[in-house]
């Protein structure tokens, strides 16, 4: 894993302000194909530790993406909302992100069978005596 500050110049034909960020690359070694991830980021990376919540970030994007499709048009459709007020408006849209939470949780454990099993009802609760 490598990171280090860098400065973004702009072209010579563009008017602008250079923009500091930081650069954080590694290289997967356990695939059948090596793969080189190489990101730019304003958060501040000094040290590893830094360094590596940047890299966990960016492995849960997928995870993010997933549960925008949910709440967006996956059930929810929050987009789709129109309501009087403002206040109303806001509730809605946080009422239905834990809906769209659960359903992509739901999606997650019917599509992994070891996590399903983790989450069921035997291993969760105790019968009743």
């Amino acid at each position: 894993m490598h990171y280090a500050s860098v400065t973004l110049k702009m072209p010579a034909n563009k008017r602008g302000e250079p923009v500091p960020l930081y650069y954080v690359g590694c290289q997967e070694m356990n695939n059948d194909k090596e793969l080189s991830w190489h990101l730019l980021t304003s958060e501040p990376v000094t040290c590893q530790e830094d360094a590596r919540r940047i890299l966990d970030y960016y492995e849960k994007r997928w995870l993010i993406e997933e549960f925008h499709k949910a709440w967006k048009s996956g059930g929810t459709q929050v987009e789709a909302l129109r309501m009087q007020s403002k206040d109303n408006l806001e509730k809605m849209v946080v009422l239905l992100a834990f809906i769209a939470v659960r359903v992509h949780q739901l999606r997650y454990v019917g599509l992994n069978r070891a996590e399903a099993e983790k989450q069921s009802c035997e291993t969760r609760l105790s019968p009743l005596a």
